[in-house]
Formats: structure tokens, C-alpha cells, sequence
């Protein structure tokens, strides 16, 4: 995991939602944009937070806070528009469960909604938290603190994923494995690449193809494809070497031939993301189309609406409801 951020990175992060959404609470108010000044919109169409802002986040769903950016500094903005912490971070990111990475003096922490700290800023990078236990970088090498920032996992490997369901992907060299919450090995480095668990099941690739293990390490779907996603709500996209994607179930039967020029880890059941003809549309597990492809990126839908790009537009962002109708239109 790269954990290097910039302000475009994450504003982008904000919009354009091409991961899993399982487990967490529906997405009611959304970032948007026009002419280069951002607020944010509920999911009735109306501005909550006027578009004063030169960037702003992904909404918080816990907290009803937003990371906004004002010239060169980054502070946090309530759901009404007020200001709760002042412009003053190098970068800032969303609040979950009242904590939020912040990056002060070139190094990351951690406060409060209060803005107090909770672990001062002393890391070159943090990601998480995640099973109880933050995602760091010291010295160049990737280890694990907890929530007050005590050091669980020394910081020894050369790169790293957050923890899911208690285990997390790291390399040592050139090879991969997964580590549970004290640091000790579960299954030994030896994937060319790795994904978290997700639904039980991770993606890793050996040699030049990628399959499915299980928590002991052992091939549920035989390294076969050329690239696949994560798991959600039982299906994984999955490319066939030199031919195209679909979905395949826990097992590696396909639930969706191979027929698509890419496909994204599904947002919900029964409703997945797929590109073909170079455009990116929805349709459900039959292949049944629910939104045309006609979009720059892949949809999914946290709420009642989200955001995406219209394939023959520049420079212009859509808000759509889940009939593929246009609710709100930003230009950035």
C-alpha cells in the first residue's frame, strides 16, 4: 500500500468509489465541485456545505465531518458549513469513529473531533486503523501501532496492507504473506503479489497468474487469471489471461461468463460495475443492463446516489440516482 497522498488523490478517493461497501452505513452526503470550489451535497440534491472550499474529502458517515482545504492547509467542516477545526494540516484525512490521520510538520498523527491529539505526528505514513491497529511507516519500512500509538508490529517490512478480518498482506523482499495481529506469521512469504482477505478468500498471484487462497494458505481458486478484485457479497471480477473479465463465485465457477473489457469488486448484491465498449455501466448478476455504460469509471453506489464521469465530457462530474438519472452536474 502506498500510503504517499496528495490533495488531488484524495479528492478524487472522494468521488469515485470503486471499492466494497459491505458492513458499512449508507452514504447520505457526497462531495461536490464547480469551477474549481468544493462543498458538500446531501443525497436530495441540496448544498449543505457551500462550495467555498479549494478541496474537500469523503464525507465522514460516523461523524458528519468533512476534511475541506483552504490555500495550502486542510481542517474540518460540519455538515452545515462551520468550520469545527480550523485550517492547519498539511493534509488531512476523513474521521472514523471520532480519529482522524492528519499530517502536520511532514509527519502523520492522529486527533479527535475535538482536535486534540491522540497520537502525536511522528510517521512518514499511516493508513487505517483496521482490527484495532494502524498501518505506519518509520524509516522506510511498514509496521502496526495501536490506537494510542504504541508500536505493536516493529516496522520491518518493505511494504504492507491494513488488517482485514485479523490478518494483513505484507512483503519482506520480493515476496508476500500474511501476518496476524501480533506479527507472527500465518502464512509464509512466498505470493508474487498479494490482496487483503476479504469474504474469506484473498487474491494473490503466483508467477504470472492470480487465484484465491483461504486463511491456512491454500488454493481455493487455482492461480489461473491474469488479474482479478476483492471479493464482496460472494463474487470476484476476474480477467482471463489474454481475454476478458467476469465474475466468479467462492468456488472460481462463473457467475458471469468472461465478456467484459473490466469489471470492479461489486458495492452491493445483485448490482455490478462493469466496462464494455469502453464505457462503464451497471448490470445484475444475469447480465441484465439497470444503467447504460456510457461512464468514464466505474459506479457504485454507497446511498441513494453517486458520482461519476460521462464518457464524452471532460472536465465534468455527475451526481446519477440508481435510474441512471442526472441529479447534480460539477465542473472541475
Amino acid at each position: 500500500m502506498n500510503l504517499k497522498s496528495t490533495s488531488y488523490v484524495m479528492f478524487v478517493a472522494a468521488l469515485l468509489c470503486t471499492m466494497g461497501c459491505s458492513g458499512e452505513p449508507p452514504e447520505t452526503h457526497y462531495t461536490v465541485c464547480h469551477e474549481g470550489k468544493c462543498g458538500v451535497m446531501n443525497d436530495e440534491g441540496k448544498i449543505v456545505v457551500p462550495q467555498t472550499y479549494d478541496v474537500a474529502g469523503q464525507p465522514s458517515r460516523t461523524n458528519q465531518l468533512v476534511a475541506v482545504k483552504l490555500g495550502e492547509s486542510w481542517g474540518y467542516s460540519d455538515f452545515t458549513g462551520k468550520l469545527v477545526i480550523n485550517p492547519q494540516f498539511e493534509f488531512a484525512h476523513t474521521f472514523d469513529e471520532g480519529r482522524a490521520i492528519v499530517k502536520q510538520n511532514k509527519r502523520y498523527g492522529v486527533i479527535d473531533t475535538e482536535n486534540k491529539w491522540l497520537i502525536n505526528p511522528q510517521f512518514e505514513g499511516a493508513a487505517g486503523p483496521s482490527d484495532a491497529l494502524m498501518l505506519i511507516i518509520r524509516d522506510g519500512k511498514y509496521g502496526y501501532v495501536d490506537h494510542k500509538g504504541v508500536q505493536v508490529i516493529n516496522p520491518q517490512f518493505d511494504d504492507a496492507e491494513r488488517f482485514e478480518d485479523g490478518l494483513a498482506a505484507v512483503r519482506q523482499g520480493d515476496r508476500w504473506g500474511f501476518i496476524d495481529t501480533k506479527g507472527s506469521y500465518v502464512i509464509s512469504p512466498q505470493f508474487d503479489q498479494a490482496y487483503s482477505f476479504h469474504d474469506g478468500l484473498a487474491g494473490v498471484k503466483q508467477g504470472e497468474s492470480w487465484g484465491f487462497i483461504d486463511r491456512e494458505g491454500t488454493f481455493v481458486i487455482s492461480a489461473q487469471f491474469e488479474l482479478v478484485g476483492d471479493f464482496a457479497h460472494g463474487l470476484a471480477p476476474a480477467k482471463l489471461i489474454n481475454g476478458q473479465w467476469g465474475f466468479v463465485d467462492q468456488k472460481g465457477a462463473w457467475v458471469l461468463a468472461p465478456g467484459y473489457d473490466s469489471a470492479a469488486t461489486p458495492c452491493q448484491p445483485n448490482i455490478l460495475s462493469i466496462k464494455r465498449e469502453g464505457a462503464w455501466g451497471l448490470i445484475d448478476k444475469t447480465g441484465k443492463e439497470l444503467i447504460p455504460a456510457k461512464y468514464k469509471y466505474p459506479l457504485c453506489f454507497k446511498g441513494k446516489l453517486t458520482l461519476t464521469v460521462p464518457i464524452d465530457e471532460e472536465n465534468v462530474f455527475v451526481h446519477i440516482n440508481r435510474e441512471g438519472k442526472e441529479v447534480y452536474r460539477q465542473n472541475f
